[in-house]
Parts: C-alpha cells; sequence; structure tokens
C-alpha cells in the first residue's frame, strides 16, 4: 500500500491527507483476508524543514529516524499536507501485528518519472543541486524485499528504513550519473535514515 503527493516540485492540496489515509484503511478493512500488508512510509512522517527556493524543494534532517519514539509522532509538526498523511498512518498502524512499513527517502530506477533527480542527471549535462546527504534506493532492491515477504521468507522487522550503508551527497550521484552538479548557495537539510543491512531481507 503506497501512496499519492509528495511530490517535491509540485504542491500538495489538503485532500491528499484524507486520499493517503482512506487508501490504507480500506486495505485495513480486509484484513481478514492477508496475513501481511506491506505500508511505503518516508522520512517525510518526521516533518521536512522548508529552506526557501522558489520551487519548495524540501529537506529533511533525521539521521536515526528508527531510533525516534512513538510520542514523535504525537508531538511532529509536518508542515505539508503529505507529510501528515504519513505521520498519521505511521501513529495509527505503527504497531499493528499485520502490517510492515518499509520507510523509503528517494528511489530510482525503471520507468522514473522524467522530473526524477535520477533520470534529470542521466538526460542532462548538468544539473543545479542544493548539495546535502540524500538517501536514494534502488527500486530493484524495494522489490527484493517485497517479494521476501510476500514469499515468506523470513522474520523481517516491523519497520524498516530502506538506505544503502554508504551516504552520497546529491552532487555524487550526479557525477556518478555523467551529469555535473552546479553547487547551490542555498543549504538544505540531510535526508537520510538510519542503516539497518536491509540487504539481509532481500531474495
Amino acid at each position: 500500500c503506497a501512496g499519492v503527493g509528495g511530490k517535491r516540485l509540485q504542491a500538495d492540496g489538503e485532500d491528499i491527507i484524507a486520499m493517503n489515509m482512506k487508501m490504507v484503511e480500506n486495505v485495513m478493512k480486509c484484513e481478514d483476508m492477508f496475513t501481511k500488508v506491506v505500508l511505503f512510509g518516508s522520512g517525510a512522517a518526521f516533518g521536512r524543514v522548508e529552506y526557501g527556493t522558489p520551487q519548495h524543494i524540501r529537506g529533511v534532517c533525521h539521521a536515526d529516524l528508527v531510533e525516534l519514539p512513538p510520542s514523535a509522532f504525537e508531538t511532529n509538526k509536518c508542515c505539508e499536507h503529505y507529510d501528515r498523511a504519513k505521520c498519521l498512518i505511521e501513529h495509527k498502524y505503527g504497531e499493528h501485528p499485520k502490517c510492515i512499513h518499509l520507510r523509503i527517502f528517494g528511489c530510482y530506477g525503471e520507468d522514473q518519472e522524467p522530473q526524477r533527480f535520477h533520470a534529470v542527471c542521466q538526460e542532462n549535462a548538468t544539473v543545479e543541486v542544493v548539495d546535502r546527504y540524500f538517501d536514494f534506493v534502488s527500486v530493484d532492491d524495494v522489490v527484493r524485499v517485497c517479494a521476501y515477504i510476500a514469499e515468506d521468507k523470513g522474520e523481517i522487522p516491523q519497520h524498516l528504513n530502506l538506505c544503502y550503508q554508504h551516504k552520497k551527497k546529491l552532487s555524487q550521484i550526479a557525477c556518478e550519473l555523467g551529469c555535473i552538479p552546479i553547487i547551490s548557495e542555498k543549504q538544505g537539510c540531510d535526508y537520510t535514515g538510519k542503516y539497518e543491512a536491509f540487504e539481509r531481507y532481500m531474495i
């Protein structure tokens, strides 16, 4: 069960909260029909810090999200509708025995939207970046974790950050993709999560 909204270059309306909540609640109404459900979460559930670009690009500064107490959801003041939706979902179903929460910070891979960072770097010679550490995970690895869960290959944590051990700045990622990064003078917060060796739960 994924979600709608949360695009960094596009503002969300208030209906995003209801749409995301209804999506999950409709699934959970049928919980007697399944043994597990995967909820795709986001670092956005803990709130994001705006730093004033015209496009309203946002960042969040959390190095160890998984270690935050449940009360973090109760006191969190999310500034965006999508963030609030993710916060409410994780707070409501965070300890539900049938729910597995896979927290994704950024994702890349086949059929990604053209405005996604990896796609922009692959299609352009240069890219302007507000340089910061940013966790991306390959969609192929996300699928492998989901397959591990679906095929019941073993135990898996109820909450799992899908992020790699080696943290990279946006400028590093751009260079690896053959794109020259143009570093902006603006400053942004890192958008990363604690590494939890999620590769152990892949097929």
